[in-house]
């Protein structure tokens, strides 16, 4: 004998059993629609939007080529236009540098020269009379200002920031390389520091006869290298 339901839920079995076979007979389709996106109401990529979001690198490595004036250890000038060799930083002009030790903390008062000039002399020294040629970039310092460095050579030399680390009148600066990598600057430093030239007299390219040039300029309130 069949056993009897209030009414209300015989009215829900029927209705689940009906739903189940209307599915079952659909297939697996009928259970969710997926919207496909219109493609001809997405708008196509503009090209000129694309490469203003592209960084400019034409100006980045411009090359200029002369005979330029020699400012100090690190800079040259051609026609009025100033370039930073790219990887070092050189003692200011009139900046006090010791190139013997007395002992492992002290330095020979004796030995006390002008730093900047002797940078500036043995950058005019590898230059001579011969053309110089240099890549540039633009780059800003840490105030913001503008600051062009320059990969440069000369036909006797293949990179004058190199040759002046060897001579050991100039601090390495990672931060200011593109060419130079920081092993090529340790192994040219390690030349200088074996060699006990220009203020690089201690035992470590961090013992050095001069104190940073970034420290000279900040206590003479100049903020550009």
């Amino acid at each position: 004998m069949l056993k009897t339901f209030p009414n209300h839920l015989n009215r829900l079995v029927i209705t689940v059993i009906t739903a189940f076979f209307s599915v079952s007979l659909a297939g697996p389709n009928s259970f969710a629609q997926v919207k496909q996106p219109n493609r001809a109401s997405v708008p196509a990529p503009n090209p000129n939007l694309a490469s203003a979001s592209k960084p400019q690198t034409q100006a980045q490595y411009e090359k200029v080529t002369g005979s330029p004036v020699i400012e100090d250890g690190d800079t040259l000038v051609f026609d009025g236009r100033k370039i930073n060799l790219e990887a070092i930083d050189a003692p200011e002009l009139g900046q006090k540098c010791f190139t013997r030790k007395i002992d492992k903390r002290r330095w020979d008062k004796a030995s006390s020269v002008d730093g900047g000039a002797k940078a500036k002399r043995h950058l005019v020294q590898l230059i001579g009379n011969a053309t110089v040629t240099c890549s540039l970039r633009h780059r800003a310092n840490v105030q913001y200002h503008q600051v062009t460095w320059g990969v440069c050579s000369t036909p006797q030399h293949q990179s004058l920031s190199e040759e002046m680390l060897k001579s050991g009148w100039v601090f390495p600066e990672s931060d200011y390389s593109f060419q130079v990598r920081r092993r090529t600057m340790d192994q040219l430093i390690l030349v200088a520091v074996t060699n006990k030239r220009g203020m690089m007299g201690g035992k470590t390219s961090y013992d050095t006869g001069c104190i940073h040039p970034y420290n000279e300029r900040r206590a003479k309130g100049i903020d550009q290298p």
